[in-house]
């Protein structure tokens, strides 16, 4: 927290009145705050992503992932097999509460394009990118996945600053990202992670709507699950939700050749 410098009239009042003037109880009180606020979210959260258009530019992506808040850290990981191969996967944990299902064709093309999804996952909150403590920086860091369809991501970052960020003015209430309310927490549980992003050359039909003015192909949702709390924290039980990063640790290149490790700890 900036300090502004103090006048000498109140540096002498402080002095006079021996009532301290100085920032220590307002650092203080503010690290307790953010400390209290952290343990409101802190704990360990897991995911089960199910396939969303299925077929498309032979989409049949599914997998898993786990987040893990303690103290002033986040860690994320994802595992996804069965997407379009040899293309960039935008990931992010979205807003509300619910995946699609089909009868979210509200112009039956007979795909469930992003903007039809919104209603039921809401808007953008978190990117799973290369800056998970930026809304809007990192955007080179989403996974590729290889040519099988698999990749695994794992990203970490300062719970302090992602929150900082989560709760600054938003300067475009316009576009398909919000904020948090002042004083709001996180709170994960119960919000979804969204999977994104078909082939360019699988020839979407102009019905098919897209976001801001990136293609509808890279916009497609291709995969969702809802977070669920595991644990609420790591001094419980000594555990930590399990791993989610298939068999190559949690890389963002796409490279592993394994499956996605559903065996999530649940307990």
């Amino acid at each position: 927290m900036k300090m502004q410098k103090m006048t000498p009239f109140i540096l002498g009042a402080c002095l006079l009145t021996a009532v301290s003037c100085g920032s220590d109880d307002d650092d203080n009180s503010s690290a307790q705050q953010q400390q209290e606020e952290n343990q409101v979210d802190s704990g360990t959260y897991a995911v089960t992503l199910r396939t969303l258009n299925t077929g498309v530019g032979g989409n049949n992506a599914t997998g898993v992932g786990t987040i893990m808040v303690e103290g002033n850290s986040i860690s994320v990981k994802v595992a996804v097999a069965g997407a379009p191969g040899n293309i960039v996967h935008m990931q992010h944990i979205h807003a509300a509460t619910a995946c699609p299902d089909s009868s979210a064709d509200a112009n039956g093309d007979g795909f469930v394009d992003v903007q039809e999804g919104i209603p039921s996952y809401g808007p953008i909150l978190v990117p799973l990118d290369g800056n998970l403590e930026s809304q809007s920086a990192g955007a080179d860091g989403y996974p590729t996945a290889n040519n099988l369809g698999i990749y695994s991501y794992n990203g970490s970052g300062s719970f302090d600053q992602m929150i900082a960020d989560l709760r600054f003015p938003d300067l475009d209430v316009t576009d398909a990202v919000i904020k948090l309310a002042p004083g709001e927490n996180l709170n994960l549980a119960g919000r979804h992670i969204v999977i994104h992003g078909v082939p360019n050359n699988v020839n979407l039909p102009d019905t098919v709507a897209s976001i801001g003015n990136m293609p509808s192909e890279a916009t497609l949702p291709i995969a969702c699950g809802e977070i669920t709390r595991v644990t609420t924290g790591t001094d419980e039980d000594g555990t930590s939700g399990g791993t989610t990063d298939g068999t190559t640790g949690g890389t963002t290149d796409g490279t592993s050749t394994g499956t996605p490790n559903t065996g999530l700890v649940t307990e």
